[in-house]
């Protein structure tokens, strides 16, 4: 092969290799692009106060339930409920369920699936076996402004 064929064959492997260079950077950039602006961040904020009527016995009463940022859920009756006082505990939220922790009045750790749409924070049981607390929790909030 004579060395002006050479010459321009390495012209053309040379320019071959940077577009493919240049393509794979711009592949890589693309991906990079639609991989950051798909990632949400998977924990939806609670924190604020909700209240819903709940039936105990042959009434209803209206509760409330507050989450707090230092970890800490109260429920509480804002109607006097006979034999039912305010309840304190820990909770952490892990992506869509509610871990509930240091509860006193049932002991156990507890698991509970929600949802927040707008206003509605809908709660269901995962795993808990304080079925007073299920009762308490599980159902549909609306939350305070």
């Amino acid at each position: 092969m004579s060395k002006r064929k050479t010459h321009i064959k390495f012209k053309i492997m040379r320019r071959n290799t940077i577009s493919a260079t240049i393509h794979l950077l711009l592949l890589f950039l693309v991906t990079l692009t639609i991989n950051s602006s798909c990632k949400k961040d998977s924990t939806v904020n609670i924190i604020g106060s909700y209240t819903r009527t709940q039936a105990y016995g042959t009434g209803t009463y209206l509760v409330k339930l507050t989450f707090s940022e230092n970890d800490v859920m109260k429920w509480e009756p804002v109607d006097s409920i006979p034999g039912h006082s305010a309840t304190i505990l820990n909770y952490k939220v892990e992506g869509a369920i509610i871990h509930i922790y240091g509860d006193s009045d049932c002991g156990n750790e507890a698991y509970y699936n929600f949802t927040l749409s707008g206003e509605i924070l809908t709660i269901l049981v995962k795993t808990d076996e304080c079925a007073p607390r299920q009762l308490a929790l599980c159902g549909l909030w609306t939350q305070l402004q």
